[in-house]
């Protein structure tokens, strides 16, 4: 039995708990006998950032609809509340975590002249007296539920953000928060840290559920199972806006951006999914399946170049410049990669329907020479 607690980056954006990444993990661990925890602290996190994405988006849309009122488009939508949008948010979120058997760790109970102490000693997870806070109220959890649980029980963290908690290594928690174990008694060999959470569920969450191989050889033979057409579910799924989210920054996602950064205001302008290759079906529940795959996606990007960079590029690494003079400052340009993802996706055990799809990026290459791995 594992007690698997999750950060806020696991979620990914995912603020109503539907993507497969979550339902997956939930269902599997459930039939594996483990628990999946979250400390309150990620929830108030959860919330906060929810709303204020719904406040952006909001923003961008109500400016919008006021251009085109201006200008005497002929349309019937009206301004959208964002208040309205998100008063129940918090409420519908823990409701749906406790549909999927999320528990939650309350707030620690740890003294604010200790949380200040470790601050001021710049002790992990503190980096400066400005960043560090919430990660150390997550790091107190961990450790109030350590001494609240069997001493059987493996406890499992998963978080994406190596920075603040793990050794340069990224395998294991940093040397500050181990020295805060032996003082206070804990077992650190029962904490283990996980960084790359997508080996993690794939390998050791969903890995360890019952496989499907006679199922998975009539998709691979028929590209369907059931009454579902996965290839088309797969092209359906696969849009501008799947590239679009690997090579943009969003200030509310703490993915990194897979683009060279001199590349400025990258727009997918076509993409063409041109393998997909199934390589698993599990069964983590009762009532579903997951069907893991990779795809391979051809893209087509335009972007900008600061004329002041271009000299920084090598000769064998130049995109395609298609407007050198797009104005004073910038070149016009447009270069190629392949995506390659990977799919999980879940439908129903009655193979009637997809429930959800989640992607991760494994890999990027550029036609100019550029390569990045997730």
């Amino acid at each position: 039995m594992k007690h698997i607690i999750i950060d806020t980056n696991v979620i990914h954006l995912d603020y109503q708990f539907n993507k497969s990444r979550i339902t997956a993990l939930c269902s599997t661990c459930a039939a594996l006998d483990h628990t999946i925890y979250i400390p309150d602290v990620v929830v108030d996190e959860l919330v906060r950032q929810y709303k204020e994405d719904v406040v952006a988006c909001v923003e961008q849309y109500n400016q919008a609809l006021h251009k085109m009122q201006r200008r005497a488009v002929p349309i019937t939508s009206a301004p959208i509340d964002a208040d309205l949008l998100t008063a129940n948010y918090e409420a519908t979120i823990r409701a749906r975590m406790a549909t999927l058997g999320i528990r939650i760790i309350p707030y620690p109970k740890t003294d604010h002249k200790e949380m200040v102490a470790r601050e001021l000693c710049h002790r992990k997870p503190f980096l400066d007296s400005t960043k560090g806070y919430r990660d150390s109220l997550i790091w107190e959890s961990i450790k109030e539920h350590c001494k609240t649980t069997p001493k059987t029980i493996e406890i499992v963290f998963l978080s994406e953000n190596s920075d603040d908690f793990a050794e340069k290594s990224k395998k294991t928690f940093h040397q500050d928060l181990l020295v805060d174990c032996d003082k206070e008694g804990l077992d650190k060999d029962r904490l283990t840290l996980v960084t790359d959470v997508h080996e993690y569920i794939n390998k050791e969450i969903i890995g360890k559920s019952k496989t499907l191989q006679e199922l998975l050889s009539e998709l691979q033979k028929s590209n369907g199972i059931g009454d579902i057409d996965v290839m088309q579910e797969v092209k359906d799924y696969i849009d501008d806006t799947t590239i679009s989210n690997y090579i943009t920054d969003d200030p509310y996602d703490e993915c990194i951006s897979y683009i060279p950064g001199f590349y400025e205001n990258p727009e997918v302008t076509n993409i063409e999914t041109t393998s997909i290759n199934f390589e698993s079906i599990h069964e983590i529940s009762d009532d579903e399946i997951v069907i893991r795959c990779t795809v391979d996606i051809e893209a087509e990007i335009d972007v900008y170049i600061y004329h002041g960079d271009m000299a920084l590029i090598d000769d064998n690494s130049q995109p395609y410049i298609f407007d050198y003079d797009w104005n004073e400052h910038y070149a016009a340009a447009s270069d190629s990669a392949t995506f390659k993802l990977q799919l999980n996706i879940v439908c129903d055990k009655e193979l009637t329907k997809v429930l959800s799809i989640d992607d991760e990026l494994l890999l990027v290459d550029f036609e100019t020479g550029y390569h990045y791995e997730a």
